[in-house]
């Protein structure tokens, strides 16, 4: 796609130089971003760059998230992020306007910041100013953001924005006619490196100067390492310039497999400008085939997509080429007004130049006058400081004052507080001791009651072995002398049977005297649950009483109930007169001629090998005796006491 030869256009197709465009996407991951991610709108903007870089499906989510950030965030260094995600994401759209915007309002936040990684967020804002200018053929604003750019990398030490930055300034060199200018700056990057950004810049240069054959080397060596990469973008861009190269060479029929297949990569990857590109190229070679119906339709889509995106280079390279169609067509009124369009343009560029130079002035002017507006109110602002440090004064003279008092205020209300805490400490302690002591009068009431039971039944016995002495004991004693007498008659045995059977009477009668009358009418297990129930409620103790075969010992002699009944008086009042326990369990359980007892308390227990039993539980021993039974004491300090009684059912009981 050759341009006509004059000052205004390079004389080939335009081979826009896509090569930084390609090389800031792609080299993204070299910049040392100057955020740390901190927070999660800082991992969302990584994110976002992310998806841009490596040309990912959801690239289009970049743009909500750069702008979301940048309406929430209250950072200085998110903000600074979200505007190079905005960039990348409007430059890779090929929205150059936009690219411009962000990049300009990133220069300002950054401002005059000289520490490393604001300088080399710097570089990369000048890259894109640079490289957006150029796009836009303002390249004298290409070259002055490039050399802002290159001055800032080499403070920064940046070598890859720095490289990037001087293939930006040859590109700038060279669209502006000195190319042996832009050689001579690219070569000297050649000979410390190569990449495939200065194989394209390169290779556009030996076309500017017809030599094509290494124009074509560069351009394929560059094409062999994106392919190798399967950049989509890169390889649509040197696809596009091979194409233009044979275009330039006036080799259509080699150029549009390169430019078709170009144009099919851009469109489904929309990349507007590389269709453009594209559409024109692929319209020169209609054009210089004379086919300039197809090559008609290809300017029109060029014209409706330019003039939408502001490419203004592309529309007045477009209408010249129709321009030479008309004038080929003989249609010269057709040619008129093209040349007319072009010329309108080429002014609006113009124009747009000038009218930057005097918003320059213009501003220059604006600062000098609010320099001097902002001299007078520095000396409000000093009058205003003064005014603010004497309130401050008062008021910290008014704070101290309230401090003072409220200090000794504070110690008043802590020692107050104190004081309601140790009373309310005492009050709880005396309201403790008054419950020990009403308990310990209600446990020794108890004990009262029951020494009081016992005595009761030891003055029973003791009348009943007066009786057994007195009356039985006669007896017994007359019939010992009838019996001696019976060796000298028989007459006595009358007498004699008389009193055996007087004997045997007052026997019977002494027997149910011993049995209490609640042991003649009640079942013993039933009269003792009740018992350890009361006793229970009265000293606080839960007592637990399990039976097996109860009805059984229900039947036993009532005597031996009676006994029996004595050891559990013994042990219920051992446990609480000296268990200090809360829980007594009594298992009783008949098993074959044996009656089995376990009884157990969670008291304090004591020390076997060292303590001596009192009289109740010598009481109890020798009732066990009695009845041809053993007993066993098993206890612990700290774990309670328990007591395994056997004792053997009784036959009869005298």
């Amino acid at each position: 796609m050759p341009l006509p030869n004059n000052p205004q256009f390079p004389k080939f197709s335009i081979l826009f130089i896509l090569l930084t465009t390609t090389g800031i996407v792609c080299a993204q991951k070299e910049i040392n971003t100057p955020l740390s991610i901190l927070d999660k709108d800082q991992e969302l903007l990584e994110r976002a760059q992310n998806y841009i870089e490596e040309e990912h499906p959801d690239r289009e989510k970049a743009f909500t998230i750069g702008h979301d950030v940048l309406k929430r965030t209250t950072s200085e260094n998110n903000k600074i992020l979200a505007h190079k995600v905005l960039v990348s994401y409007h430059y890779y759209k090929y929205a150059t306007d936009s690219a411009l915007f962000y990049a300009k309002k990133a220069v300002q936040l950054i401002g005059n910041k000289q520490d490393t990684l604001s300088l080399k967020s710097l570089s990369y804002f000048y890259l894109t100013l640079s490289n957006a200018s150029r796009d836009k053929n303002l390249l004298n604003d290409c070259k002055k953001w490039a050399l802002k750019g290159i001055e800032t990398a080499q403070k920064s030490e940046d070598h890859w924005a720095l490289d990037k930055l001087t293939i930006s300034l040859a590109s700038s060199y060279r669209r502006l006619g000195d190319v042996h200018t832009a050689i001579e700056l690219l070569e000297s990057i050649l000979e410390e490196k190569e990449n495939a950004d200065l194989y394209e810049s390169i290779a556009l240069c030996y076309m500017d100067i017809e030599n094509y054959a290494q124009a074509l080397f560069y351009h394929k060596k560059a094409l062999d390492y994106y392919y190798s990469i399967d950049h989509k973008r890169s390889i649509a861009i040197a696809l596009l310039n091979i194409g233009a190269v044979y275009l330039e060479m006036k080799k259509g029929d080699d150029a549009l497999p390169y430019l078709n297949k170009s144009l099919r990569i851009a469109r489904e990857y929309n990349y507007p400008l590389i269709v453009l590109n594209n559409l024109i190229n692929i319209g020169e070679v209609y054009q210089n085939k004379k086919e300039f119906k197809k090559a008609k339709k290809m300017y029109t889509d060029v014209l409706a997509i330019s003039k939408e995106s502001g490419y203004l280079r592309q529309q007045i390279y477009v209408y010249q080429n129709l321009k030479d169609i008309a004038l080929e067509e003989k249609e010269y009124k057709e040619a008129l007004g093209y040349t007319e369009k072009k010329n309108q343009l080429q002014d609006s560029i113009n124009t747009l130049q000038k009218d930057k130079e005097i918003a320059k002035l213009e501003v220059e002017y604006e600062t000098l006058k609010k320099e001097k507006e902002i001299t007078v109110l520095k000396k409000n602002q000093e009058f205003k400081v003064l005014e603010i440090e004497r309130q401050q004064s008062q008021k910290s003279i008014l704070t101290y004052a309230f401090i003072l008092i409220l200090i000794p205020l504070i110690g008043l209300l802590f020692l107050y507080y104190q004081k309601l805490k140790n009373q309310n400490l005492l009050n709880k302690n005396q309201k403790e001791i008054g419950e020990q002591k009403i308990d310990a009068l209600i446990r020794d009431q108890e004990l009262k009651l029951i020494r009081t039971s016992i005595s009761v039944q030891n003055k029973e016995r003791k009348r009943i072995a007066q009786e057994l002495h007195d009356r039985i004991g006669g007896n017994l004693a007359a019939i010992k002398l009838q019996f001696s007498s019976v060796k000298e008659g028989s007459e006595n045995l009358d007498v004699i049977y008389k009193q055996l059977d007087d004997t045997y009477k007052q026997v019977r009668i002494l027997s149910h005297d011993l049995i209490p009358e609640k042991f003649k009418h009640s079942n013993f297990t039933y009269l003792l649950k009740e018992y350890m129930g009361n006793i229970g409620k009265a000293g606080k103790l839960d007592v637990n009483i399990v039976t097996y075969q109860g009805h059984k010992i229900n039947e036993i002699d009532p005597l031996f109930h009676n006994e029996l009944f004595s050891v559990f008086q013994e042990l219920i009042t051992n446990t609480m007169k000296h268990a200090n326990a809360s829980n007594v369990a009594i298992q009783i359980d008949l098993i074959g001629d044996s009656i089995c007892i376990i009884y157990e308390d969670n008291g304090k227990g004591y020390d076997t090998s060292v303590a001596t039993h009192g009289i109740g539980v010598s009481n109890m021993k020798n009732r066990i005796q009695n009845l041809s039974g053993t007993m066993d004491i098993d206890s612990q300090l700290g774990r309670g006491t328990i007591f395994n009684i056997e004792l053997p059912i009784p036959l009869t009981i005298s």
